[in-house]
């Protein structure tokens, strides 16, 4: 879809605009729909800036948000350059395109909005000054952030079976570590971040994995918001399906900030989770020789 060409209004020379914009724009009402709408009419007109049908009657109109993030705030973008006037068969039109053709992108526009919401909510709540200049982008910056660190819960599943697709053949069988692998998660229950150090380990039967890809599936299985008892076993049945697996095993060692920054403030506390399966969890001495690696690395 095209739109037809708008000047950039970033910066208004009021002198420009007719006088009832000039007064929308400086005094900045709190009735911010009706300006936003009014000042895009009366500079836009009553045509629509798609198919270029005109009409007479305003409520044959939407101004849409070229941004898709239309709030009453101060961090919200109402200026001209992120305005266009559509008839009301254009922006259903434009809507359903969006929906289909950017689904992801109206995602993160989801949590874009969410955030102005929080803000709102941290104003009023205690008094948070959003016009500092600090929090222009701040929504837009934490949806790009959540894409990136909860990438996992979208694309973990396939990523972990394409790992496991590139095993190499082996026919030994002794136990293989890894120590000291460096994940980053967030809590399910405050989104705060959880610091995890993890070891991993995996008896082998007819294939193995390239050592790094040890560290990618942990990697890949904390970008969610999950509890560390669900990840370590979600670690565990990752490795129990390398072809030929006879036992896994994940201890994971994570500093919660949900305890270090708030509730008991204990920012020395650590939460240590294990699972095991297949003979490291049901042969004693193929358990005792992981434990017991396991302790080594914890004792270095």
């Amino acid at each position: 879809m095209e739109l037809k060409p708008q000047q950039n209004f970033a910066r208004y020379d009021l002198h420009l605009l007719p006088n009832r914009c000039r007064i929308l724009i400086t005094t900045r009402q709190q009735n911010t729909r009706y300006s936003y709408r009014t000042v895009a009419l009366e500079h836009y007109g009553l045509e629509c800036q798609r198919c270029g049908t005109s009409s007479e009657n305003e409520d044959d109109f939407h101004v849409h948000h070229l941004d898709h993030i239309n709030v009453n705030s101060e961090l919200g973008d109402h200026s001209l350059d992120n305005l266009t006037v559509l008839c009301v068969k254009c922006h259903k039109k434009y809507h359903s395109e969006m929906r289909r053709s950017s689904q992801r992108i109206l995602g993160f526009k989801t949590i874009e909005l969410g955030v102005h919401t929080i803000f709102q909510g941290l104003k009023q709540g205690l008094g948070l000054d959003l016009t500092d200049e600090n929090f222009k982008d701040t929504p837009k910056r934490i949806a790009r952030a959540y894409a990136e660190i909860f990438e996992g819960v979208a694309t973990s599943q396939q990523e972990v079976e394409d790992i496991l697709q590139a095993s190499f053949p082996n026919e030994g069988g002794e136990l293989v570590m890894a120590y000291g692998i460096r994940a980053y998660s967030m809590c399910p229950h405050h989104l705060l971040p959880v610091e995890y150090s993890v070891e991993i380990g995996y008896i082998p039967g007819e294939s193995v994995l390239g050592l790094s890809k040890l560290a990618r599936i942990v990697e890949i299985l904390a970008r969610r918001p999950v509890l560390q008892e669900q990840f370590v076993g979600d670690v565990a049945n990752a490795l129990m399906k390398i072809p030929g697996c006879k036992g896994a095993g994940c201890i994971a060692s994570g500093r919660h900030y949900c305890m270090i920054m708030r509730g008991v403030n204990e920012p020395d506390v650590v939460t240590v989770t294990s699972a095991l399966r297949g003979v490291l969890l049901d042969d004693p001495s193929a358990k005792a020789e992981f434990l017991s690696l396991a302790r080594e690395r914890h004792s270095d």
